[in-house]
């Protein structure tokens, strides 16, 4: 399986822009976000297997949930945030998913929140990456796939 960056581009704009009505553009260099992030993962199994990993700094959590939900980003809580980033990341899932061949399972996602933490998903290579910016932040995509040699 092969995911281009383009892909994982068009993917990004499109669930930021029609899910959230903010602003994401392709950033020049993979860099990952500083300072606290939420990190939210869905695994992928079945005929591929693999994982999609969203990482989003705190405050542009706070951005996508009042999106989201329509509120003040004031009004967020650490709740909404983590609700507001599992489901972005679902929604990547499911829009890579369609990349797929049948009969493959999107799992619920898990949400972590902290800093200078790795997200380790055992067995897995990195198979595609993309960073963009969105209002004066960094977002980051990456695409997992099971590997037997990891």
């Amino acid at each position: 399986m092969n995911v281009s960056s383009d892909q994982l581009q068009d993917m990004m704009v499109n669930i930021w822009t029609s899910v959230l009505g903010l602003p994401i553009t392709p950033a020049a260099e993979e860099v990952a976000p500083q300072g606290i992030s939420l990190t939210a993962c869905v695994h992928i199994t079945g005929a591929w297997e693999g994982a999609l990993v969203l990482e989003c700094p705190k405050e542009t959590s706070r951005r996508a949930a009042a999106a989201m939900f329509g509120m003040e980003t004031a009004e967020v809580s650490d709740a909404e945030m983590r609700d507001a980033v599992g489901e972005l990341a679902n929604v990547a899932g499911g829009n890579f998913k369609a990349l797929l061949p049948g009969g493959c399972q999107l799992s619920l996602p898990t949400v972590v929140e902290g800093e200078k933490y790795t997200v380790i998903v055992g067995k897995s290579r990195l198979l595609g990456s993309r960073s963009f910016h969105t209002e004066g932040e960094r977002v980051v995509l990456n695409i997992l796939e099971r590997s037997v040699e990891a």
